[in-house]
């Protein structure tokens, strides 16, 4: 494997692989940090949703909390980036799951859910711009079947938690 780029988040790759039939093929790699996303849960059901402007898309997005790993286990980062970007601390974290985000990406999203929460005032990252708010389980299941939830793997986290998957 040949590093072609290396930028403040991400690097490129070429590498040649052998298909199962033995043909040789070169292919490309975006490799970035890993990510966490955080479903907080109160105990009568609403769920913590962040609406926050998204540079890469330049428009403002719903989607759970979460940000990148760096240099710390997933749930310690996790534990980060609810507190930095929505005040809140919890006394319960369950690991409910991690996904490969693109084919082309290497990069896993970890997931974790979050009870028994505690708020003390949040300390947002430079640049960042995001309000919280907590919905009901029944509105946000329908955001997800909606697409107003933008990333799809926290989507179907989301219907995972209504369809009573985890905890």
């Amino acid at each position: 494997m040949t590093t072609v780029f290396t930028g403040k988040f991400v690097s490129v790759e070429h590498e040649e692989v052998r298909l199962p039939g033995g043909r040789m093929l070169m292919t490309e790699w975006v490799t970035r940090p890993d990510g966490v996303r955080v479903i907080a849960q109160r105990a009568d059901g609403r769920v913590l949703i962040s609406h926050e402007w998204r540079i890469e898309l330049s428009a403002r997005d719903h989607r759970l909390p979460g940000g990148k790993v760096e240099g710390v286990e997933p749930l310690v980062a996790a534990q980060q980036e609810l507190r930095e970007e929505t005040g809140f601390v919890a006394g319960e974290w369950t690991p409910i799951g991690s996904t490969q985000a693109l084919s082309m990406i290497r990069y896993r999203v970890h997931f974790f859910l979050a009870r028994d929460l505690t708020y003390r005032p949040a300390h947002h990252d430079e640049g960042e711009d995001i309000r919280v708010k907590w919905i009901d389980l029944d509105t946000v299941i329908q955001m997800a079947y909606d697409g107003q939830i933008g990333e799809d793997a926290s989507a179907l986290q989301l219907l995972r938690l209504g369809a009573g998957r985890f905890g």
